[in-house]
This record gives structure tokens, sequence and C-alpha cells, in this order.
């Protein structure tokens, strides 16, 4: 297997790890902000944690995909 392919499924794999602890990430993140501020409201900083982290995940898994696919293919 070539080098390119196994980083590309490694950081797909890691984006789809990422999605998968979005949610309790999110919601460890804003229960620390309650901490510094009385007035956090958490679950909208726990929604606004998991929209953030999955656009993320989302981009490594799209974007390892596309090593993976184009490596693959530049090996042929």
């Amino acid at each position: 297997m070539a080098p390119g392919v196994l980083f590309g499924l490694v950081m797909g794999g890691a984006g789809l790890f990422s999605w998968a602890i979005a949610r309790p990430l999110a919601r460890r993140a804003a229960k620390i902000r309650t901490w510094v501020s009385a007035t956090a409201d958490v679950v909208w900083w726990t929604q606004r944690g998991t929209t953030q982290v999955r656009v993320m995940a989302a981009c490594w898994i799209v974007i390892g995909f596309l090593i993976a696919v184009l490596s693959l293919t530049a090996g042929l």
C-alpha cells in the first residue's frame, strides 16, 4: 500500500473518530466555560461546539478520502 493511501485512510479515520466524539467533547468544553462565566448557556455552547467539531471532522474525512484516491490512482 502506498504511503499516501495509508495517510489518507488514517486521516479519514481520524475524521470519523472526531465525528463520533464531537458531542461529548463539546459538552465537556461547555461545562468548562461555566467555570469562567456563571451565565454561560451550556446547551447552546454544546450545540455550537458540536457543529464546529463536526465541520472540521467532515473536512478531514473528505481530504483524507481525496488523498487516498489520488495516491491510489497516481500509483497506477
